[in-house]
């Protein structure tokens, strides 16, 4: 897929996640204050329970999803316009990597969903709220867990990377999608901590997200700027040697003997 191609099918399809989700709006329902001022963790719990039973098992999902929707695909743009060979597997790979990058953020919202609701009764006060999410993202940012997260989110290429199997094609879009929860969860647990102007803070999230997907491409095109010289070196090597058979160290190539051996028996003949 042409990078301009992709790129304007992700905003487009953000461009409808952002629809849905200004037409939804928060995804939770706005819930009274809980706190008891005993305890900021009996607190969590109690805001954490009375979100499971106010809201709908549906109105979380669509939320959710319309979240995931509006803020996940332009991190995706690095990994589909990134360097690569020419496949022909490739139109098959894209919506398999596709389905498997977005089933994993959906799963993810089985764990986020209520951590934002235990942090939001937690810390009720949306100043503490917002500076905690800060301090955590920035904490998990410079953290060796980011690091390693990082290198499942590279950006790489569906077909080269999955094999012929269509299943190992979505799990990559799987692992793919693990490492950019994993990188980018604390950007997507503010907005749903905070109820006030959530819609600036995921448009924020989602500038900070692209910017990183953005660093790691260059840093995979980097990489594979080093190694192209070292990898075309290796493959003129091996087809030299196979162009050009080694001799027999005792002699001289057997198909040498072999044509000059003719040779003589025909002189004779």
């Amino acid at each position: 897929m042409q990078a301009r191609s992709a790129w304007l099918i992700l905003m487009c399809v953000a461009g409808l996640g952002w629809a849905a989700m200004i037409a939804i709006g928060h995804p939770f329902l706005s819930l009274s204050n809980c706190a008891s001022g005993a305890s900021a963790i009996g607190d969590g719990w109690r805001n954490l329970q009375a979100g499971l039973l106010l809201n709908p098992a549906d109105r979380l999902a669509e939320g959710w999803a319309a979240m995931v929707l509006a803020m996940t695909p332009m991190a995706l743009g690095p990994a589909l316009t990134a360097p690569r060979n020419a496949s022909p597997e490739a139109p098959s790979a894209l919506p398999l990597f596709v389905a498997g990058y977005g089933a994993l953020w959906l799963l993810a919202g089985l764990a986020l969903v209520p951590a934002a609701l235990w942090v939001a009764g937690a810390l009720p006060d949306r100043g503490a709220a917002l500076t905690a999410m800060a301090v955590t993202a920035l904490a998990w940012r410079v953290s060796p867990f980011h690091r390693l997260a990082s290198r499942l989110c590279r950006p790489s290429s569906p077909a080269e990377a999955s094999g012929p199997a269509p299943g190992r094609r979505a799990l990559d879009g799987f692992r793919h999608g693990a490492g950019c929860v994993l990188t980018c969860w604390p950007l997507m647990l503010a907005p749903l901590v905070v109820h006030g102007h959530h819609i600036v803070l995921m448009m924020a999230a989602t500038v900070l997200q692209w910017a990183d997907h953005g660093r790691l491409r260059r840093l995979a095109e980097a990489r594979a700027t080093r190694r192209a010289p070292t990898d075309d070196a290796f493959r003129i090597a091996s087809q030299s040697s196979r162009a050009h058979p080694k001799p027999n160290e005792d002699g001289p190539p057997v198909a040498t003997l072999v044509h000059h051996a003719s040779g003589v028996r025909h002189a004779a003949g």
